[in-house]
């Protein structure tokens, strides 16, 4: 379905509300998700879309929780060889050996990752989808938006990029469907999580 001009115009003020979102020093109790989901919903109420219609699949839910815990496996046993063990895993040093502590931030951290997975695929790869780009294309563009806007250094961005690159694709092959890849990225966060609480991450 063609949109009209005047929606098909908003693209330039989306860019420049991802810009904002990446360039913005947002405080460290702010995650990024919360502006990127946010930006999100008002990008596809603006255009008369409804998150519901990103949701269906069930069926879907199993393959992105391995592909979250396949992908925390990789990205441990692989990624922090690679990058001469500059990656720092640790991001809730509350949780270390702390039981009291884990199930508030495993919500904590379920929730703001499905939020972001929404908004990466369910806005950006999706809008990019929607204005005809090849599927390839909507998942580089989801992928270089994810680096953009993450907070790290430069190794850390680079993993966002593969991160969503991985997620992008399985958005698309999984027939535009949120629930693979909400769930491998909040399989993901809960893995490390998890791994932090038992200290195998530094």
């Amino acid at each position: 379905m063609t949109e009209p001009r005047e929606l098909r115009s908003l693209v330039l003020v989306e860019v420049a509300a991802v810009l904002a979102i990446a360039v913005v020093p947002w405080p460290d109790r702010v995650p990024v998700a919360l502006p990127l989901v946010v930006a999100a919903t008002v990008a596809r109420w603006v255009r008369g879309r409804s998150w519901s219609e990103l949701w269906h699949g069930r069926g879907h839910a199993k393959v992105g929780a391995l592909v979250g815990l396949g992908g925390f496996a990789v990205a441990l046993a692989v990624m922090t060889p690679l990058a001469g063990g500059m990656v720092q895993w640790s991001e809730h040093a509350i949780v270390r050996g702390n039981a009291s502590a884990l199930w508030m931030v495993a919500l904590l951290v379920a929730v703001t990752a499905a939020a972001e997975e929404a908004a990466l695929r369910g806005w950006l790869v999706e809008r990019a989808l929607e204005l005809r780009a090849p599927p390839l294309v909507a998942v580089l563009l989801g992928a270089a938006a994810e680096a953009i806007v993450m907070p790290g250094d430069l190794t850390n961005r680079l993993g966002a990029a593969v991160f969503g690159l991985g997620l992008g694709w399985i958005y698309v092959a999984g027939k535009r469907s949120l629930v693979a890849p909400v769930t491998a990225r909040v399989v993901f966060v809960l893995a490390l999580v998890a791994a932090e609480w038992l200290r195998l991450v530094d």
